[in-house]
């Protein structure tokens, strides 16, 4: 393989990548899982998460245990009803990522509103609207 083959993979791999990324920004996921064949540059978690094709998102392999992966894979895995994974990546976010845990609370409540109150009472949350509708879903009375 010679030099100018060389450069010119380099070229083509930046172009590739660059390409991707426009198509994440637009949310277009298909055509990005479509044109990153080895899945090199793309988080399949996140954008199967994206697409609402769950257990795909749930099994999808990764490169790194990101915000985004351990977010798209605890909801995921809360959809499909698989609480024991949602408690081990729970705890991974609690580790790794303790000023991001907010953002999970709401897409969890849809599916698992025990854990996002758990979520909630963990980062003192305790005066969004979310944890008030939480409160008055799981005790059956308003907090005043």
């Amino acid at each position: 393989m010679g030099i100018h083959n060389i450069y010119r993979f380099l070229v083509l791999d930046l172009i590739l990548y660059f390409k991707i990324k426009q198509l994440l920004r637009q949310s277009r996921f298909i055509e990005a899982c479509a044109i990153d064949r080895y899945s090199q540059y793309i988080n399949l978690s996140w954008a199967y998460y994206r697409l609402g094709m769950y257990r795909a998102s749930l099994d999808a392999p990764y490169h790194t245990l990101d915000f985004y992966t351990l977010f798209a894979k605890t909801v995921s895995a809360s959809y499909l009803g698989k609480h024991n994974t949602v408690s081990k990546y729970i705890i991974l976010l609690k580790k790794q990522y303790p000023n991001q845990l907010y953002k999970l609370a709401l897409p969890l409540a849809t599916y698992n509103p025990e854990c996002a109150m758990e979520l909630l009472i963990f980062i003192q949350d305790k005066k969004t609207p979310l944890y008030f509708a939480l409160h008055a879903a799981l005790y059956g009375k308003a907090l005043t």
